[in-house]
């Protein structure tokens, strides 16, 4: 029986322990990593359990943006890679799309706000990156040395000549293809940015609208209760009259 428990207690602490190692070892995986998509995937079921409050959902899809452009932020400046602005783009249009199901105005308005200090403190960031990215000194490729022909007495035996593509290492992004995938992420994050700004100046108008007309209904309605009250009252007046 004892050694029944103690396989029971074994077990149980491994089908706690083997997630909790997951979430530590995938908490500063970045795109590209193998654990990367074991953060993505603890990333979701929090905002299924989130699902419930449109307030506590809200606020962590705007941390996963910022989390997102950290990603990118480490790439750039490690490794010059572009691989997490996908990632940061696809988040963007996750957040702006949890901000139009928004239950009513005042949370929209609410979320809209928040996001657009985020989206602006982003943007100002990426284009910080691209000018660093610019500002840096351009490394010239290394050749690739040219064999020397090898003669013998009878046969002339000669390599042939590395063509243009062959003499020159490629690396797989340059900076003319970083610069130009940041462009682009940039050019969603203004348009979002636009997006919020346009809901959030409607929201006010149409508020103002609102409390306009909530203030001029009482006012009509009292002038109408008085003017039947009047009528009633006069009608009274003249049959006691009579």
């Amino acid at each position: 029986m004892r050694k029944i428990l103690d396989y029971f207690t074994w077990g149980f602490l491994l089908l706690f322990a083997v997630p909790s190692v997951l979430i530590v070892a995938s908490w500063n995986a970045l795109p590209g990593n193998v654990l990367y998509p074991t953060k993505l995937a603890l990333e979701s079921t929090l905002l299924f359990l989130a699902k419930p409050s449109y307030a506590a959902s809200g606020a962590l899809n705007v941390k996963y943006t910022e989390r997102r452009f950290g990603e990118v932020k480490r790439l750039l400046s490690d490794k010059q890679s572009i691989e997490g602005l996908p990632y940061l783009e696809k988040q963007v249009a996750v957040t702006k799309a949890v901000i139009d199901r928004a239950p009513n105005r005042t949370a929209k308005k609410q979320l809209a706000q928040t996001y657009l200090v985020t989206l602006k403190t982003v943007a100002q960031e990426l284009e910080q990156q691209r000018t660093e990215i610019t500002s840096r000194p351009q490394q010239m490729p290394t050749p690739i040395p040219t064999p020397t022909p090898f003669f013998t007495p009878q046969i002339v035996v000669s390599t042939p000549t590395p063509t243009s593509t062959q003499s020159i290492i490629q690396e797989p992004e340059t900076e003319d293809t970083i610069q130009e995938e940041i462009s682009d992420t940039q050019e969603t994050i203004e348009e979002t940015i636009e997006e919020l700004e346009k809901i959030t100046e409607t929201d006010d108008e149409d508020l103002e609208e609102e409390n306009d007309s909530n203030d001029n209904n009482p006012q009509g309605m009292g002038s109408q209760g008085q003017g039947q009250g009047q009528g009633q009252g006069q009608g009274q007046g003249q049959g006691n009259d009579n």
